[in-house]
């Protein structure tokens, strides 16, 4: 029997070999696949023999179950992934028998591979013991001296971002929102976020007080951003101390806020994407509380703080309602105990959010922001299919498509990746005047070319689910911008080379292994193999801690670009939380009172 388990094992390691390693290129027939060196081979054979001797040895049905779906899900994401990053469409699996045959004995051996690599992990985190810190230091480290200690010391590291990009970074969305802050206050399109425009406006009135130069409106913008980062970074290793979390872990916490470049290089950056992401942060620390402390929301202040904070996730991004009201009414559910508070705070954020787009946009003469953003799939679907399809339209099609977008043009407009040069080609007021019709010559296209369509939305997504695609991370715009309303320019105070050179770095992917950490791709995929561990545990309460995230993916994957770092920025600010809630809390009472913060 022992011989037979051991021959299974080797057999198995020389298929997951066979498997990994095989290429999936359609222009390389199935004999020449393996280009791999033979010493590559058996160190990959050697490993495998090793990871299947240990999970074998797991008898958890629970576990096996959890492990092999997830392992499944992310097979299927690298076969689809490689496809979409290569040829722009999952036909390309079906070229010939060989890529069919190719693909399935990938999708295999990915899968087996990693089901065994999650067995092995959660039954590894299962048995770890959660060590608190009791130590003597704990009064000193739970004292609000501590969190001001955090707080400079996370001040001091992100200055010299400042010092080198003064007055602070900015996009051409930054430039739109200046402008607007500027000139426009009384004629605002909510295309970005009027609050963070308001926000941008008030830093330039202070700004005024310096000088008539624009460039200390911005200067003021990334101070007061510096500054709330490092607080709200300061916040969180002080609340994960007060939970009495090991200080080794919130040393490397720690670590992981100051010395995450992008962090830093975003704590200057002007952009809606780093106040959201930062109140993300929060929000999570109070679903949390939410989720663990009996006793939360039992009182107006905790309430109060509660729905602020929902209420800045939502003002600072626009799909931010969507996250908040889709977190909200999975927690009235989720939440037994507290239905009626939870029915109460989505009401309140609903009405919220009405008055704030009704009567509050009216008679701050808002208008809101155009419909084709959100129309980026429809509109590329439509494109592609005219590209690909176009001489077999019908002239009813073809003109009805027209109605809505040249006809004409938009098969040559069409990137894959991107939707903005079909989307600017979108007429407004056509569909405003008939947008059924549009609905119908969508669905009509649907029905015939089903097919187009997932390769469109796919094309359009797939950075945020593919770990092997990639995008720019740090801004590296032109110093100076200057239009008849607006003149900016970035001039150093201290110039520090080093910081080019690691920004460099970052965005060329030329670190191995660290670069890793700013995969927009792979912090997705460590978000859901923790979410599955909660799963798991049967902490199902914990679950809420993950909704926020995932609703904010599922909105993002909507966005006009596939794999946009900023877009998600939260997910890597969120982290510390995401990762620590399936690691450390989870093997914890989940009825534990937790010390509410005070800071």
């Amino acid at each position: 029997m022992h011989m037979k388990k051991n021959l299974f094992l080797v057999l198995l390691a020389i298929c997951s070999t066979i498997a990994i390693n095989i290429n999936l290129s359609t222009n390389i027939p199935l004999k020449d696949s393996f280009g791999i060196e033979s010493d590559i081979l058996l160190i990959n054979f050697i490993l495998y023999i090793m990871l299947y001797k240990r999970s074998f040895n797991i008898k958890n049905k629970r576990l096996i179950i959890v492990a092999s779906i997830l392992a499944i899900i992310i097979a299927l994401s690298q076969i689809i992934g490689y496809n979409i990053d290569n040829y722009y469409t999952i036909k390309s699996i079906g070229t010939t028998h060989e890529t069919v045959i190719k693909s399935v004995i990938k999708f295999i051996g990915l899968a087996i591979i990693f089901e065994s690599i999650f067995v092995v992990i959660f039954n590894k985190i299962e048995s770890y013991k959660v060590k608190e810190d009791n130590s003597e230091n704990l009064k000193f480290l739970n004292s609000r001296k501590m969190f001001f200690i955090y707080f400079l010391l996370i001040v001091i590291c992100y200055t010299p971002y400042f010092l080198h990009y003064y007055p602070g970074i900015c996009s051409n969305d930054s430039l739109y929102e200046l402008i607007k802050a500027k000139w426009s206050m009384g004629n605002l399109v909510n295309h970005h976020p009027v609050f963070h425009i308001f926000i941008i406006h008030i830093c330039e009135k202070i700004g005024n007080i310096f000088g008539n130069s624009d460039e200390y409106g911005v200067a003021v913008y990334s101070i007061m951003q510096l500054i709330f980062t490092s607080f709200v970074f300061s916040y969180t290793l002080r609340y994960l101390t007060i939970k009495k979390v090991n200080k080794y872990i919130i040393l490397g916490i720690m670590m992981f806020f100051i010395l995450y470049v992008p962090f830093g290089i975003y704590s200057v950056t002007m952009w809606k994407d780093v106040p959201f992401a930062l109140f993300m942060l929060l929000w999570l620390i109070e679903l949390y509380e939410l989720v663990t402390n009996e006793k939360y929301l039992n009182n107006k202040k905790q309430i109060i703080k509660f729905l602020t904070i929902a209420i800045m996730v939502i003002l600072f991004r626009n799909n931010g309602i969507y996250v908040v009201t889709i977190t909200l009414m999975t927690s009235i559910f989720a939440m037994i105990g507290k239905r009626k508070k939870m029915l109460f705070c989505t009401i309140f954020i609903i009405v919220f959010y009405l008055l704030y787009k009704g009567p509050i946009f009216k008679v701050l003469n808002i208008k809101d922001g155009p419909k084709k953003e959100a129309l980026s799939i429809p509109i590329q679907q439509i494109a592609r299919t005219v590209k690909y399809n176009g001489d077999k339209l019908t002239d009813e099609e073809c003109w009805r498509i027209d109605s809505y977008l040249p006809y004409d043009e938009i098969g040559d407009a069409y990137y894959e990746l991107i939707s903005d040069p079909v989307k600017e080609m979108f007429k407004e007021d056509n569909f405003e005047k008939d947008k059924i019709g549009f609905v119908k010559i969508w669905g009509k296209l649907l029905i015939k070319y089903p097919g187009e369509y997932i390769d469109s939305f796919l094309c359009g997504c797939f950075g945020y689910w593919y770990p092997q695609e990639n995008n720019w991370v740090i801004a590296t715009w032109d110093n100076n911008y200057e239009t008849p309303r607006y003149k900016y320019e970035r001039v150093p105070i201290v110039k520090i080379d080093t910081i080019d050179y690691v920004s460099s770095m970052i965005n060329n992917r030329k670190i191995p292994l660290i670069s890793n950490l700013w995969n927009v791709g792979l912090v997705f995929i460590v978000i859901f193999v923790c979410m599955g561990y909660v799963i798991y545990k049967k902490q199902y309460r914990l679950i809420m801690i993950y909704i926020p995230i995932i609703a904010l993916w599922l909105t993002t994957i909507a966005s006009p670009v596939w794999c946009e770092y900023r877009y998600v920025y939260s997910a890597f600010t969120t982290l510390p939380m995401t990762t620590l809630v399936a690691i450390h809390i989870t093997n914890k009472n989940s009825r534990e009172k937790i010390e509410r913060i005070k800071i």
